[in-house]
């Protein structure tokens, strides 16, 4: 269950971090540009939610990820419906378009930097022997989800491949739901 979770959180993370950049390519009018904001607010604001999971206990960690992802899902969802829009509404200057898409950042990166850690609080219990094959099993299926995302995006659209993310989030935490016996 759990390498299936930690692959689960490499692929997903990599599937909305790609979209991410290209969906604000269109928003910031430049892809050096969105690559630097989307880039650095996801890993800045997901190394935040890592942070604020310090104080999450194992005994608590399966019911804190089933909210965590549960509201992650919900904010990417609502996403995919709203963003468009909010692109459209929005005419202002590079630095007013910046400022608004790291606010946008702020909440999904955050907890997209949540499930890892307390994930590894779960396996460091379970098996401190297991944590180097979930650091790997993680950085795999990174190196999977660039490509999927690519591959989704360009066949099926954007919106098809934050579904694609959302699904595969929730099937981790299926997987580490039933591991732990909920």
């Amino acid at each position: 269950g759990f390498l299936f979770y930690f692959s689960s959180l490499g692929m997903g993370f990599m599937i909305f971090e790609l979209v991410f950049i290209q969906k604000f390519t269109l928003f910031l009018a430049n892809p050096v540009f969105s690559l630097a904001i989307v880039l650095a607010s996801i890993l800045m604001f997901s190394g935040v939610g890592s942070l604020l999971t310090q104080k999450i206990d194992v005994d608590g960690a399966v019911k804190k990820l089933k909210l965590i992802i549960a509201s992650l899902s919900l904010l990417i969802l609502t996403f995919i419906f709203l963003m468009d829009h909010i692109f459209r509404l929005v005419h202002l200057d590079l630095l007013g378009k910046a400022i608004i898409s790291i606010l946008i950042l702020v909440l999904p990166s955050a907890l997209m930097g949540m499930p890892f850690p307390v994930g590894m609080k779960a396996v460091k219990e379970l098996s401190p022997k297991l944590i180097p094959w979930m650091w790997g099993i993680n950085g795999i299926a990174s190196v999977l989800g660039s490509v999927a995302s690519m591959i989704i995006s360009l066949t099926f659209g954007f919106k098809i491949a934050m579904v694609c993310g959302v699904a595969i989030y929730l099937l981790g935490l299926f997987a580490i739901y039933t591991t732990s016996d909920g």
